[in-house]
């Protein structure tokens, strides 16, 4: 079997207009795919996680708080959706992506099916309209991560 990629980019672009519904008021900075999860972050939930963390534990310095806005573990919306509930995910060809990572010396997966899938699933979302219902920075971005277990 294969991942579906047109099938995918329908339910990813179902949900982000769905979840945009949802959300009118807030100003997003970035989309990443997180193993099956789709992920979205806004300013207003980062400064208010930053906020938090910060009046927990300490203050981050710049080049920490830019890793924290990045990491989609720390995002308000890690997993507004998840594509493994939709029959165009391959949930084989993820567990080898997955166990191709834990098993490699080296952290370089780029080239599973699973990898390309999710590449070119994000190069097909950059290139649509579907994060035009959101309210978006100048920077935001569209990106998948692999997910750290």
């Amino acid at each position: 079997m294969s991942f579906d990629i047109d099938g995918l980019f329908e339910f990813c672009r179902k949900e982000i207009i769905e979840f945009s519904k949802a959300h009118p008021n807030e100003m997003f900075y970035g989309f990443a795919i997180d193993a099956s999860l789709l992920c979205l972050n806004s300013e207003e939930q980062f400064r208010s996680a930053l906020a938090e963390f910060e009046g927990r534990w300490r203050t981050l310095p710049a080049d920490e708080v830019a890793e924290f806005r990045a990491n989609t573990g720390d995002w308000a919306y890690q997993g507004f959706a998840d594509m493994s509930s939709h029959q165009a995910w391959d949930e084989k060809l993820y567990d080898d992506h997955y166990n191709e990572a834990m098993d490699a010396e080296e952290f370089n997966t780029k080239h599973t099916p699973y990898a390309l899938a999710m590449s070119e699933l994000v190069r097909q979302l950059e290139r649509s309209d579907v994060f035009q219902s959101l309210r978006r920075t100048k920077d935001f971005y569209v990106t998948w991560v692999e997910h750290n277990y």
